[in-house]
């Protein structure tokens, strides 16, 4: 719709001269307005949507905290939404958009980039999980491995022994 908002649609870029004759536009900048606060409202819908069940969740409080930080990453997409909003309250109020237009793409594809980032992140930590596992791999991980690193140890010494002390007895084996 933002081409096609004027008759014709060289007034997009040749009307802010003031010379350019008859037309027609549409309130695209209420059409943007209204569609940048429905946005704005899903995020935060979205934002506080799973904030009850993950109360509920039979999990330890430790990791109910790491997942509702997680989600609240979303919070950042939220925030460039707002500052995108301020920009095309601003925009609506240009003489020549194509200039004025600058702000309000650069805030634009922020928003775009951050919900994308935010919304890989579970992805990345467990990428970042296995290939840096001593980085990024939880405490609870750690010990298991180290404990089990210690039984296999404690288990092959056990049965070295056990060899050792059947060939000394003259035990065969099956």
């Amino acid at each position: 719709m933002q081409i096609f908002q004027c008759t014709p649609i060289e007034y997009n870029w040749l009307g802010w001269k003031g010379q350019f004759g008859p037309h027609r536009c549409l309130n695209v900048n209420m059409l943007v307005n209204v569609a940048a606060g429905f946005s704005i409202a899903q995020d935060v819908v979205i934002l506080a949507l799973p904030l009850p069940l993950l109360y509920g969740l039979n999990m330890s409080w430790r990791s109910k905290v790491g997942v509702i930080i997680m989600f609240s990453l979303g919070i950042f997409i939220t925030i460039t939404s707002c500052i995108r909003l301020q920009y095309l309250i601003t925009f609506a109020e240009s003489t020549n958009p194509t200039w004025d237009y600058a702000d309000t793409l650069i805030w634009s594809g922020l928003e775009v980039s951050v919900s994308v980032i935010v919304t890989s992140l579970p992805t990345l930590r467990m990428f970042f999980k296995r290939v840096l596992p001593g980085m990024f791999g939880s405490l609870a991980s750690r010990l298991t491995s180290h404990t089990s690193v210690r039984v296999i140890s404690l288990n092959n010494a056990t049965a070295e022994s056990a060899r050792v002390d059947g060939e000394k007895h003259g035990s065969q084996r099956i």
